[in-house]
């Protein structure tokens, strides 16, 4: 008898929940995979994540986070007011060494750099935090910096690449038999699942 995953008991269990909530639960393939230019940087992404042992998809969903594989982002046409460029974001001014408007040299040396974080802090989400907002802020508050953007960036990446299987998000609709306190309802359940899971492996899942 085969034995299922502890994660596809976890999807069985909330495609019930809001199956008796009136409303459906649907697994896709992560939808930033398909946004903007991303199916032409996303095996030279998957690469450079194999090459520095990075987990699979963390540097490709930093990637989405920081430019959306908009065209107009990753050529420079358009640019961030810090300063930052192309695919990866990276600002010139402290990264020289990499011309950022080479998307494929950019995501080299952003998954150098990121695998250079994580031997640093010894920790996926301050490595992301570092990424973000510098590592000198995470060594001053000792942690994930305190700065929105900087919470939202970590919560986002790692809700979409390390709580359910690699490359997959669930998307579920709002309940519509029981009106939005269905949708309210499963939302408090997903969220106290997710801290319960952050809390029994808040640096695991898929990374070596």
């Amino acid at each position: 008898m085969r034995t299922l995953q502890p994660t596809t008991w976890l999807l069985i269990g909330l495609g019930l929940i809001a199956l008796l909530g009136g409303g459906a639960a649907v697994i896709t393939i992560a939808s930033w995979k398909r946004a903007g230019d991303a199916a032409l940087y996303l095996p030279a992404l998957a690469a450079a994540e194999s090459d520095w042992g990075i987990p699979q998809d963390l540097l490709a969903r930093m990637a989405y986070e920081e430019s959306h594989f908009r065209p107009d982002i990753i050529s420079g046409a358009t640019a961030s007011p810090a300063g930052a460029q192309g695919i990866m974001q990276i600002v010139p001014a402290y990264h020289p060494d990499v011309n950022p408007l080479d998307p494929f040299a950019a995501i080299t040396y952003a998954a150098q750099y990121l695998a250079q974080l994580y031997n640093q802090f010894g920790s996926r989400q301050l490595a992301v935090a570092a990424y973000n907002a510098g590592p000198g802020n995470v060594q001053k508050y000792n942690g994930i910096p305190p700065f929105t953007e900087t919470q939202n960036y970590v919560r986002d990446i790692f809700a979409d690449t390390f709580w359910l299987p690699k490359g997959v998000v669930l998307d579920v609709t709002a309940a519509t038999a029981l009106g939005s306190l269905g949708a309210v309802v499963f939302g408090e359940l997903w969220g106290t699942i997710q801290r319960l899971l952050a809390r029994i492996a808040p640096d695991s899942g898929s990374a070596p």
